[in-house]
């Protein structure tokens, strides 16, 4: 049996996974049929929902559907992104002890608190599941992408999630660089190409310039934003509407949380509409107070709305080709990733941009990104010959690396855009004479000052053999397998070295244990729950007189005897076509003739009977189980001098 290998697209409004098979890839539909799953999870007494499954709930358990997950993970509670996103969550958030956001649902009246790994744990979770279901066979291995911007504390957490999932991700590629990959190998040519990327998806933007000859991927330069997408799209779309319900009512309903959730659903079905169509209407009834809410909406009105993103998309566009050293001319072709890609006004900027009149849209934007994940499966696969194999990727760094210095400066050791594999060694030096301790703190981002960029994690070394100033040569190193940070130290001239991994900020791996257990845990419920939920349904099934596998119903001699009723008048044998009852049974059952609900071929006397008859064991039986229902590559050495705080 062949080990299978998945590939994975984890977004922030839909996923997709893929396996490598036949020299080709097969994306895997999920239960519904469809071949992109909601990155919704739901939760609804024992049972959790995810994806389509959620859409029977969403009504009337909004406060228990969680989504743009995503957009959480790897932040802190306080960031401004993630304040200003609460605001418009049905759900609600809290912070843990070290500033990490915590999802909050209720389960039969129970708080629960998840992290935005865990959510996202359940995502990949299923995914997987759909796949095993698909091959018969058990699945361990992934690839998962991640956006191109996304920071180290972001890639790390996006790991734990599948690591929680129950799943060994053996690489983490970026998005654009997974989608770039699907385009060249279907698009093969001996002629070097230079091409962009232009992924704007359901939480995040990210642009890579990268070139391409045969099947060597080389990426020049990457760009993005990791909170800009179709959410922030429908986030303006819902305060529009609520300031066009504050005009017309004077009602402010930015606290309700039951219409926030209705407008967004709103929002989200016509900026999809408004991609082919001129105008939509906006109608909903009973929005607060039985007050509908109806306006209509024209495409350019839609187009001014959302001006701001659409300017910031082509900003980060125009500097991305910048760094890349090339010119826009010199971009032999576009690719459009991702659902709002799909937008006419953004592909309208973009060609007015690049002054060209044609786009590349070969490639499906909602599964492109899923399909170049797979494709990178088939390396790792060496029971299945393929013409990948010989694949050669080289990423870059998407964010500047470095240290904290004295006047809380940030040091740059490695820089934006350098290419993975990277070293890089720079050597530093005490300020304070005879100092015994040095505190490392190490940042990403591309601001002069730390207080601007990204704190990653910090760690003290003790210098043994105080100097009036002693010499520090740190390493920077990232490896090409999940383009994660390892920070290395030691003092020169003594036996005392520290090394750390930079894998999440200040998360520690026994917390990390504990999602793992709790998540196990709660799917072997869940299977029980289900197991004991189908038992029921089979014994009332087995048990139902009504069973749809019965075709007629039998009466024994006995019951008719105790009506008086001769067989040969039996109102339930099968071979009548109507029903006779002489005066002497109808004088017996206290029958008016008049009352005769049998006879059918009396048209001009209508007679009718009423007949009482004892209820039978079986619908006791069926009583009874009712009423229990209802209750239960390349290296880079620097060495220099400056001062360490």
């Amino acid at each position: 049996m062949n080990k299978y290998i998945i590939g994975i697209d984890l977004g922030t409004t839909y996923s997709c996974v893929g396996i490598w098979k036949n020299h080709k890839v097969d994306i895997i539909p999920n239960p519904m049929g469809n071949r992109t799953t909601p990155s919704i999870v739901g939760f609804k007494n024992n049972d959790i929902l995810i994806g389509d499954a959620c859409k029977g709930i969403i009504t009337k358990n909004y406060e228990n559907i969680i989504y743009d997950s995503k957009r959480l993970i790897g932040r802190n509670f306080n960031d401004e992104v993630v304040q200003n996103d609460m605001k418009l969550w049905p759900f609600k958030l809290d912070k843990d002890y070290n500033n990490k956001p915590q999802i909050i649902v209720k389960i039969d009246n129970k708080e629960k608190r998840y992290y935005p790994e865990e959510i996202s744990a359940k995502i990949l979770y299923s995914l997987k599941k759909q796949v095993e279901e698909f091959l018969s066979c058990e699945v361990k291995d992934a690839i998962i992408t991640v956006p191109a911007y996304f920071n180290n504390s972001q890639r790390q957490s996006t790991i734990d999630a599948g690591k929680i999932a129950g799943l060994n991700v053996l690489q983490t590629i970026n998005e654009p660089t997974a989608a770039a990959i699907a385009y060249g190998l279907e698009n093969q040519s001996n002629k070097k190409k230079n091409v962009c990327i232009f992924d704007f998806g359901g939480g995040t933007f990210d642009v890579t310039i990268l070139t391409i000859e045969n099947k060597e991927f080389k990426v020049l330069s990457t760009g993005g934003d990791s909170h800009l997408g179709g959410a922030d799209i429908d986030n303006l779309l819902v305060k529009y509407c609520i300031n066009e319900f504050y005009k017309e009512t004077n009602i402010d309903i930015s606290n309700n949380t039951k219409a926030l959730r209705r407008l967004k659903k709103e929002c989200v079905l016509k900026k999809e509409f408004l991609s082919s169509l001129k105008e939509v209407d906006f109608e909903i009834d009973s929005l607060n107070n039985q007050i509908n809410l109806e306006f209509n909406l024209k495409r350019i009105d839609f187009e001014n709305i959302c001006m701001p993103l659409f300017e910031k998309c082509i900003k980060i566009l125009e500097e991305t080709i910048k760094e890349s050293g090339l010119s826009k001319e010199q971009i032999d072709d576009i690719v459009l990733v991702g659902g709002s890609s799909r937008i006419p006004k953004i592909q309208e900027m973009i060609k007015q941009y690049f002054k060209k009149a044609h786009l590349n849209k070969n490639i499906q934007p909602d599964e492109a990104i899923a399909i170049g994940a797979t494709m990178l499966t088939a390396k790792y696969d060496n029971t299945q010959l393929s013409n990948i194999n010989d694949l050669v990727i080289a990423d870059v760094v998407p964010l500047s690396l470095g240290l904290k210095i004295e006047n809380n400066l940030m040091d740059i050791l490695i820089k934006k855009n350098t290419t993975i594999p990277c070293l890089v060694e720079k050597e530093f030096e005490t300020c304070v004479p005879y100092q015994k301790q040095v505190d490392i703190c190490i940042y990403e981002g591309e601001n002069e000052y730390i207080q601007d960029n990204f704190f990653l994690d910090q760690f003290s070394l003790n210098i043994l053999k105080p100097e009036i100033k002693n010499y520090l040569p740190i390493k920077f190193e990232i490896n090409a397998k999940d383009s994660l940070l390892k920070v290395s130290v030691n003092v020169l001239g003594e036996n005392n070295s520290k090394q750390i991994s930079i894998k999440r900020v200040k998360r520690k791996e026994d917390e990390i244990n504990k999602m793992i257990n709790k998540g196990i845990e709660e799917r072997k419920r869940e299977e029980e729950y289900k197991k004991e939920k189908k038992k029921d349904i089979n014994i009332n099934k087995s048990n139902n007189p009504f069973n749809e596998n019965k075709k007629t119903i039998k009466v024994s001699e006995k019951d008719i005897d105790n009506f008086n009723i001769n067989k040969s008048n039996n109102p339930f044998n099968e071979n009548k076509k109507t029903i006779k009852l002489s005066e002497k049974d109808i004088d017996n059952f206290n029958i008016n003739k008049s009352d005769n609900l049998f006879n059918e071929n009396k048209k001009n006397d209508d007679i009718s009977y009423s007949l009482q008859i004892k209820k039978t064991e079986a619908s006791k039986d069926k009583s009874k189980n009712d009423k229990n229902d209802n209750s239960n590559n390349k290296k880079k050495t620097i060495i220099c001098n400056c001062s360490l705080f």
